[in-house]
């Protein structure tokens, strides 16, 4: 049909055949005469247009449609009506919103067009690009590398991301497998996955060590891979590769981070013993770093952990002054900042540890200073090489975040050995005395809670350290005594003064009495944080008190009763001088006459009768008196 397209093809068919085929065919098709008028068009033609193809014969094309004067197909028609050549042309036209396909043939009479309508497909060939390049950017961005490997084949077709991890040149290509295997340190790993894959139809998704054909240091790389069918149905191994060294050198810092901090809060752990942890744990993942931390005293550097380094090269530079010029860690602590020597033989730092370093395969080192958060110098970090280099930015970022727990640890270590050591000296303190001491911790909402407490106190409560220590001040001191307490302990925060007061309190021990005060501690913002408390113990003094104070009144009582009983002995002794002795003195004085009278034989009856008178008087005295001596026997 298209033996020769300058022909018309009303030379090759009949008319009435022609025109039968041009309104079956899918295509679009018109034909023009020399002078741009319609000839022919077809039904196709007409749908695209929306208008009547038999309406449009004898119209001129460019005054039905002003609006494609000057577009690509105007200039492509003129362009083949004047060269008498066939035009191709696939182009947008704006004012229908499409794509057309046009096939122009010239001739002598005029033109005929077919054309069609492409908008689907070029849609379609955009959103390929534009998924392609959103593949490619998404690949950019996930650094991932795209590879096939089709059955039996011993090439691998990679993409340049996936070439640029291996090591080759950055562009998509096929790679021998011989040429890839060699890099994959765990190749066997690779082998039985991709054997799994084949064998059970499983997707693989594995991470392996490579070693890139122009590095000669190591990458992690994932790869995940899977069997799928391209368009004809052919079975190809597709998949995914990416490097995660970096990824994985973070997750490794992380860990190390987490079991430095778990390894911290042990109760026995040292200073040295996590900062070689963590030595160690950086070598893992930097094999090649050879880790050092020096302690800063008196103006001098000691080794404080050294684990990778020589123990000659350890002893030498121990005691290093502190001072600029003196190897990389005296500079480091001296100038308080970081010093790189890439090159260790040809720097002015080590110009006086010549003689030293040589015996030693060390070649390039770092110092950091270790300053803590108040500007204090506690040491220095070094890292040395066996080579003349430099750190990558990778390393750096691994010693930075190295660097800051280092600090962190160290200064917290340092500062919980410091509080025990003082908390030793204050226990000490503590329980060489016979007073109740105690200290009290000011928590948030002032809360108070036992810090620590003395043996006194323990002694003197009954209560045990587990019961005391750490626990709240009104969980251990009972009520009502404990709303008195955090009463006086409110006041001499406010007052910012010692406090005294009288306090009893019942404790399993017993009830106990004693005279408590209480002094605020506050830190450099002027912020109390602490109570140190004493208790001067008057409870065995009380009892005495009392005891002498009822003994008092006993013999209050009894001096009361004594003088009582004085009071009727002396009525009895009035009472038997005058009331006794007077009938007594009588009869004596009677009976004298009586003895008389008799001698001189005078009568004695009158006389005898006043003695009777008188012996009845004295029996009455005599009654009252034992009455007197038994009142005053009840005394």
């Amino acid at each position: 049909m298209k033996k020769n397209p300058s022909q018309p093809l009303m030379n090759v068919y009949s008319q009435e055949n022609l025109l039968a085929v041009l309104e079956r065919i899918s295509d679009a098709f018109v034909a023009l005469d020399k002078n741009w008028r319609y000839t022919y068009m077809n039904r196709k033609a007409g749908e695209i247009f929306n208008r009547d193809p038999l309406s449009m014969i004898g119209k001129h094309i460019w005054t039905e449609f002003p609006e494609g004067v000057d577009q690509p197909f105007y200039k492509a028609y003129n362009k083949a009506m004047e060269t008498q050549q066939y035009i191709h042309l696939e182009e947008y036209y704006a004012p229908y919103n499409k794509w057309f396909e046009n096939n122009i043939y010239p001739s002598s009479e005029g033109l005929t067009i077919y054309f069609r309508d492409i908008t689907a497909r070029k849609l379609e060939e955009q959103q390929i690009r534009i998924d392609k390049a959103r593949l490619l950017k998404a690949q950019e961005i996930g650094q991932v590398g795209y590879w096939e490997l089709e059955k039996n084949k011993d090439v691998i077709w990679g993409s340049e991301k996936a070439c640029e991890i291996f090591g080759f040149p950055p562009e998509a290509a096929e790679i021998p497998i011989s040429k890839i295997e060699p890099l994959i340190k765990e190749i066997e790993k690779v082998r039985n996955a991709g054997k799994k894959l084949i064998k059970e139809q499983m997707k693989y998704d594995i991470e392996v060590q490579i070693f890139p054909e122009n590095e000669d240091k190591p990458r992690i790389i994932s790869a995940k891979a899977e069997i799928a069918k391209d368009l004809f149905g052919k079975a190809k191994i597709m998949g995914v590769i990416r490097n995660i060294t970096e990824q994985k050198r973070i997750e490794k810092l992380e860990n190390l981070e987490k079991e430095v901090l778990q390894h911290y809060v042990q109760p026995n752990s040292s200073v040295e013993e996590l900062i070689t942890f963590l030595l160690n744990g950086l070598k893992e993942i930097h094999p090649d770093m050879l880790c050092s931390v020096l302690k800063a005293k008196n103006g001098r550097l000691y080794n404080w952990s050294s684990p990778h380094l020589p123990e000659a090269f350890n002893k030498e530079v121990e005691g290093t002054q502190i001072a600029e010029g003196k190897g990389s860690c005296g500079s480091s602590a001296f100038l308080r900042k970081k010093v790189e020597v890439s090159d260790i033989f040809n720097h002015p730092y080590w110009n006086n540890y010549i003689d030293i370093i040589k015996d030693f395969d060390l070649r390039s080192s770092w110092s950091y200073p270790i300053i803590n958060s108040k500007n204090v110098l506690l040491g220095t970090f070094a890292i040395y090489h066996k080579t003349i280099r430099e750190l990558s930015k990778e390393e750096e970022n691994s010693i930075d975040r190295i660097r800051r727990i280092l600090v962190y640890v160290m200064e917290r270590k340092l500062a919980e050995t410091e509080a025990r050591l003082q908390k030793e000296k204050l226990e000490l303190v503590f329980n060489s005395t016979n007073e109740v001491m105690f200290l009290i911790d000011i928590e948030k909402e002032k809360s108070f809670r036992f810090s620590t407490v003395n043996r006194r106190f323990l002694e003197v409560t009954e209560l045990s350290r587990e019961q005391v220590e750490g626990k709240l001040v009104e969980d251990v001191i009972p009520k009502p005594s404990s709303s008195l307490v955090l009463s006086k302990y409110h006041e001499a925060i406010e007052k910012r003064i010692p406090i005294s007061w009288d306090e009893t309190t019942d404790y399993p021990s017993g009830q106990k009495k004693g005279i408590v005060t209480i002094s605020p501690v506050f830190n450099e913002e002027h912020v109390c944080i602490n109570l140190i408390g004493n208790v001067h113990d008057i409870t065995e003094r009380k009892k005495s008190e009392e005891k002498i104070k009822r003994a008092n009144e006993k013999l209050k009582v009894n001096n009361e009763l004594i003088i009582e009983k004085n009071k009727k002995l002396k009525e009895i002794a009035w009472y038997q001088s005058h009331k006794v002795r007077s009938p007594v003195a009588r009869i004596m004085g009677l009976i004298n006459l009586i003895t008389i009278n008799k001698k001189n034989g005078e009568s004695t009856d009158d006389l005898l009768e006043y003695v009777l008178q008188s012996a009845v008087e004295l029996d009455e005295v005599t009654k009252d008196l034992v009455e007197k001596i038994a009142d005053s026997d009840a005394y």
